[in-house]
């Protein structure tokens, strides 16, 4: 807990200076805080979901191996989701997943996926898509040719676009606007999965979809709801990279306001 704080609270070189003088490191290394971090990270999950810890010591915390321990525990453990905790401890298991960017656990990163998508957790199936991404995860699938991998995300991110888009849907025929900013919020996450290079989804498809609904919302006067949905399908327009799909979909867009006009012109 302590190492937390101080990540937060403390400049880098002086971590490192503690870390060493209290003997934890025999040698200052780049990776170091990184490693400790990440295991004071996994010590507060585990705890605060009621797991015991395999070790109370940081340093052996910071260097076990990570795929096997999440086998280990999903084992022993994976009865949380009766307490209401799966998709945080799903999200454990991604993390303990894909931290090491050498060899990752493609099996054990499919059955996650697939978990979280048979509990139907949108929530929690939208973060493990973002942290496959931002860890440069699917990066590393792509140069392996791990197609299963680029297919799964892909579909996660096909599901929650689906789910997302009917929740609004319902939520404004059921007079309930009051959700529309965080559905708008999800909506922007979702296109920038969409846009990221290495998921594998049908972008001219999700652009139209999005310019679809915007033209729905327009006929029913939910102009901000309207305007959301056109300035993501602008976003996915702006990111294609084949010059025939580019032309065949901006013919077909016809955006909102002039600077929906220009960005899709840039």
């Amino acid at each position: 807990r302590a190492m937390r704080v101080a990540s937060i609270l403390c400049p880098h070189d002086v971590l490192l200076r503690v870390l060493t003088e209290e003997g934890l490191v025999s040698k200052i290394a780049d990776d170091v805080i990184i490693k400790f971090t990440f295991a004071s990270f996994v010590a507060a999950e585990i705890e605060a979901m009621g797991l015991p810890l395999p070790h109370s010591d940081l340093v052996q915390l910071s260097s076990m191996n990570y795929s096997s321990f999440a086998r280990t525990i999903w084992r022993h453990h994976g009865g949380v989701s009766s307490r209401g905790l799966s998709g945080r401890f799903y999200l454990l298991l991604l993390n303990l997943c894909i931290i090491n960017q050498l060899s990752i656990d493609w099996e054990l990163f499919l059955s996650i996926f697939s978990e979280l998508k048979r509990l139907e957790l949108p929530r929690s199936l939208l973060l493990a898509c973002e942290c496959a991404v931002q860890s440069n995860a699917l990066e590393l699938a792509a140069s392996e040719e791990r197609a299963d991998i680029l297919s799964c995300v892909g579909d996660a991110v096909n599901t929650i676009s689906s789910i997302v888009i009917n929740e609004i849907t319902s939520s404004i025929e059921g007079g309930n606007e009051q959700s529309v900013q965080d559905c708008l919020s999800t909506l922007h996450r979702i296109a920038s999965l969409i846009i990221a290079e290495p998921v594998q989804v049908d972008r001219i498809s999700f652009m139209n979809t999005y310019m679809a609904m915007s033209s729905h919302f327009e006929s029913r006067s939910h102009r901000k709801l309207s305007q959301g949905f056109s300035k993501e399908a602008t976003r996915i327009l702006a990111h294609l990279t084949d010059p025939h799909q580019f032309s065949a979909a901006s013919s077909s867009t016809s955006p909102n306001s002039d600077s929906e006009h220009n960005a899709a012109e840039q």
